[in-house]
């Protein structure tokens, strides 16, 4: 065993395969660049598929309410129960988008 972390103190030292001489590999740097876009890309489709379904929500919702002339009646039967059910769904699905685009920049980044 002590000719193995011989090995890798030789290695993390300096060696051939040491951090910095890996950073400007080629084949890691391809590696890297591809893997920014791949994320960038997934971001961008979250986006579109949350948009999609913010409108789905609230179009829903929206033929629910009822359009009635006189506004005392309107207010009796509109539907707030779905309205919030909906704002709620839709603060939630901002926090999980959120959270995967932060992840997706932290790792953009490294």
């Amino acid at each position: 065993p002590a000719g193995i972390w011989e090995a890798v103190a030789r290695t993390c030292d300096g060696g051939s395969n040491s951090l910095p001489s890996l950073k400007r590999s080629p084949l890691l740097v391809v590696l890297a660049v591809w893997h920014s876009y791949a994320l960038w890309l997934a971001s961008v489709t979250m986006l579109c598929v949350v948009g999609q379904t913010f409108l789905t929500w609230y179009i829903d919702w929206y033929e629910a309410v009822p359009t009635v002339s006189s506004t005392d009646e309107a207010m009796t039967v509109f539907p707030y129960i779905g309205f919030f059910v909906i704002f709620l769904r839709t603060w939630l699905l901002v926090q999980v988008f959120g959270d995967m685009v932060r992840f997706s920049y932290i790792m953009f980044k490294e």
